[in-house]
């Protein structure tokens, strides 16, 4: 009896503990966010031919292209793409922005809010996190940039902060995103999204339940013949 009643006893705290966990994760992220908003947007140390962004020395570039970059942190990877449409115009491409993102029902964590960029600007932000068992979707939407990352519960509400961190300072080169992506039938950046995109969201397992398969992640296959085709995608200090 003594022995089932441990059982109970050591069961009844396990349980509770994963309750507790999962009950923790909105204010987490609350305080992750609140952090990040709490500091002075940093002046960017990463150039690219379309914008520039800062990166803290604790976060490692893992690959990218002329849009986007594969960022890691504490051993997760994370994804950051330029919001072309957004900052075109979003009535022009629409269905560009599709990301199957918006189509799951349902976030865990819901948050949005603005904050000011290194020139005081301001700039919307929504973020969701969405749940299947042990596995966490981070999406992080701005004006400017899109983030998504597939992590566990506790680096879910840590790389909120992170994302929102460079999200504040980064700059973007309008002009040049006007002069390659404008009157273009197709984007260039839709296929090289779709590429990195899979390299950090998974495309079987529990994870893909996640997106809805009626929404795929950019649907452009033709490259088109604009400037961007040949545009140089090298950062500082890489």
């Amino acid at each position: 009896m003594k022995k089932t009643a441990s059982i109970l006893i050591l069961m009844t705290l396990v349980l509770s503990g994963c309750t507790q966990v999962s009950g923790d994760l909105n204010g987490r992220v609350k305080k992750s966010i609140a952090d990040a908003l709490a500091l002075p947007a940093s002046q960017a140390n990463r150039n690219k031919t379309f914008y520039s962004y800062y990166i803290e020395p604790s976060v490692g570039r893992y690959s990218g292209n002329n849009t986007g970059n594969i960022f890691t942190y504490e051993g997760a990877k994370f994804l950051m793409n330029l919001n072309v449409p957004v900052i075109i115009n979003e009535d022009a491409y629409p269905q560009s922005t599709a990301d199957g993102i918006e189509s799951i029902a349902d976030p865990v964590v819901d948050q949005s809010g603005t904050y000011l960029d290194s020139s005081e600007i301001n700039h919307t932000y929504r973020l969701r996190i969405y749940q299947q068992d042990a596995v966490f979707l981070t999406a992080l939407n701005t004006d400017t940039v899109k983030f998504y990352a597939v992590t566990d519960q506790i680096k879910a509400a840590d790389l909120a902060g992170e994302m929102l961190k460079i999200a504040k300072s980064v700059e973007v080169n309008e002009k040049t995103v006007l002069a390659a992506y404008t009157n273009h039938q197709t984007l260039n950046y839709e296929t090289e999204k779709v590429q990195l995109y899979n390299e950090v969201v998974p495309e079987s397992g529990a994870v893909s339940d996640l997106i809805n398969d009626t929404n795929t992640i950019g649907n452009s296959t033709t490259s088109s013949q604009g400037a961007a085709q040949g545009q140089s995608n090298s950062d500082n200090q890489e």
